[in-house]
């Protein structure tokens, strides 16, 4: 069991979990349609989908594998811890909106923090993820430059989109 807490994550998870949380929060600003409870179960539920699709992918990778040994509970949790930072991910997203459900934001207002932080979280991650890989601080600068200029695409599609 312990195995299990102290296994490896999925590191490009985490940067794709961010990318589509941020394109959620894109689309869903869109709309004035929406409570913030609506926000956050759409948010959520779709980041659920997506983490267990992931999981579900992997786990039958695994089973199609012939070398593969048995297929157990543990191993579908190990499965699912590894996707974790992908679920992760849509979490800064929630407190922005939460934010807006609690009375402290408009819906705008946590829209747009909920973008800027994914943008900072892509950014984030980049760089950690360089240094983790060995980088340079200034390589792994780049890379968080390159990361987080995925989430200004996304922010620029709202834009022009809106």
């Amino acid at each position: 069991m312990r195995r299990l807490f102290t296994q490896r994550r999925d590191a490009a998870a985490g940067i794709y979990g961010t990318i589509v949380a941020t394109s959620i929060v894109a689309g869903l600003s869109e709309t004035n349609e929406l409570r913030p409870s609506q926000a956050v179960e759409v948010l959520l539920g779709s980041q659920i989908v997506l983490w267990l699709s992931h999981v579900y992918a992997r786990y039958l990778a695994r089973k199609a594998d012939p070398d593969a040994a048995g297929l157990d509970a543990a191993t579908i949790v190990g499965i699912a811890l590894y996707e974790w930072p992908m679920l992760r991910a849509c979490l800064p997203a929630l407190v922005a909106v939460g934010l807006w459900w609690l009375g402290a934001l408009s819906a705008g207002g946590a829209y747009w923090l909920a973008l800027v932080l994914g943008v900072g979280e892509l950014a984030a991650l980049g760089f950690t993820f360089g240094r983790r890989v060995g980088q340079s601080v200034l390589l792994a600068a780049g890379t968080a430059v390159l990361d987080g200029s995925l989430g200004v695409l996304i922010v620029l599609v709202k834009v022009l989109a809106g």
